[in-house]
């Protein structure tokens, strides 16, 4: 993406995060990735790269005239936390967790200190899983997220 809304895509990021300066490794983008509404759930798009003329590549599709949004970082573990709560109102007590998490996040919890809290929340869980560049949920590809397939037996 080389320009949002005429104006050098990296300048207005970087206003848009509040940032002092332009982001610049991976690390950078994870707090703030731009959300692409559809239907009434948005859809997290990572940033990949930033090159020196301001451009930016993500890891998946955003094409001109799409509106999109800045997320805001929030309590990774109180969101986690409720996410299984809600799993487990809906199916039950997973026998089986597969998740697949955006390396983004990972990236996310590293700089912030936060993998001590979530490690043992996935464990605790069952959860068993990979790191993504990005996942599918239903026919969408997201980016900054975690995805996961629970598995219980028949209530």
């Amino acid at each position: 993406m080389h320009e949002i809304n005429g104006r050098n895509a990296l300048k207005v990021y970087t206003a848009a995060c509040r940032l002092r300066r332009g982001p610049h490794t991976a690390e950078d983008f994870a707090p703030y990735p731009l959300m692409m509404r559809i239907g009434d759930q948005y859809f997290a798009r990572g940033m990949q790269r930033v090159y020196e003329n301001g451009t930016i590549e993500f890891a998946c599709a955003m094409e001109p005239g799409l509106v999109v949004t800045v997320a805001r970082p929030a309590d990774m573990v109180s969101r986690l936390r409720e996410m299984f709560v809600n799993l487990r109102a809906t199916i039950g007590r997973p026998e089986l967790v597969i998740g697949f998490d955006c390396a983004a996040r990972t990236a996310y919890m590293e700089q912030r200190g936060l993998t001590a809290s979530i490690t043992p929340l996935l464990t605790s869980h069952g959860v068993v899983g990979f790191s993504t560049l990005g996942e599918q949920f239903n026919t969408i590809h997201a980016n900054d997220s975690f995805t996961c397939l629970g598995i219980a037996a028949p209530r």
